[in-house]
């Protein structure tokens, strides 16, 4: 009889310390997804912030693309046109207007073409950002 009660305490014992160890496994199971989790959670933040980055450029060039359009320069240049080839007879003065006049038209026209290269990348990275996040948020889901 002393024979079996020893027998059921060791065996007690064993599922005691397997029970033990597969709790143990399961806590840093628990642990780990824990960590993946929060790091997930700190890839979206980042992301997001980025997103409202890309959102601020887009927003910036559109603007620039809008101002470069339709700046009232643009109307003031092709009104002094006549003025510009007047003042080109009086010399050297003239002269200097009329480069003047020239850098600026080539400035913004250089303006103009970039304006809508810059909207396009920040819409492409808004898109790609966007879809980061959702595979984030679908792999914390999955979590």
């Amino acid at each position: 009889m002393l024979l079996r009660l020893e027998e059921a305490k060791h065996l007690e014992a064993n599922e005691k310390a397997k029970l033990e160890e597969e709790i143990m496994a399961k806590q840093m199971e628990v642990q780990r997804i824990q960590d993946e989790v929060n790091a997930k959670d700190e890839e979206t933040k980042r992301q997001q912030d980025e997103m409202v980055e890309a959102r601020r450029k887009q927003a910036e060039a559109a603007a620039a693309l809008l101002a470069a359009s339709t700046t009232p320069q643009h109307h003031h240049m092709a009104e002094n046109e006549n003025e510009n080839e007047k003042e080109l007879t009086n010399g050297d003065a003239g002269g200097k207007k009329k480069q003047e006049y020239e850098d600026r038209l080539k400035q913004m026209q250089e303006e103009m073409e970039r304006s809508p290269r810059d909207l396009l990348e920040a819409q492409e990275t808004i898109r790609r950002l966007e879809e980061q996040l959702k595979q984030l948020q679908a792999a914390k889901d999955e979590l």
